[in-house]
């Protein structure tokens, strides 16, 4: 039996919505914010107030594509998780560098001491 066009299209597109409708989304995708959140905490984002207000929106991000997700909204919270994993990476590297700017002021002042304390021993 054959059926006519605009009968075979739209079945065509029930089946692909109802399709799209059921996919979700995958695990790795929900996994990259919630490692990157970590990550940013574990270095010190929360110190830091740049990296504190990123690491926030991360959460927030994380947040709002779960509810995406519990209602039925599969794209739309896979383009949030990944808003939350760049916020989350943005939140990781300003920490990193605050970390990185903090030991080279470390490094700096022991220079600085011990330079003092060669003069020191260099005038005796």
């Amino acid at each position: 039996m054959r059926f006519p066009v605009p009968i075979a299209i739209y079945a065509g597109l029930l089946s692909l919505g109802a399709a799209c409708a059921s996919a979700e989304v995958a695990p790795e995708r929900v996994a990259a914010p919630r490692a990157g959140i970590a990550a940013a905490k574990e270095a010190g984002a929360d110190e830091n107030p740049q990296a504190a207000l990123h690491l926030k929106l991360a959460n927030d991000q994380f947040d709002r594509a779960k509810r995406m997700m519990n209602d039925g909204e599969p794209e739309d919270a896979t383009r949030m998780l990944d808003r939350a994993t760049v916020d989350a990476e943005l939140a990781l590297e300003l920490a990193r560098l605050d970390n990185t700017r903090r030991d080279a002021g470390d490094a700096m002042t022991n220079i600085q001491k011990l330079r003092q304390e060669h003069r020191m021993l260099k005038a005796e």
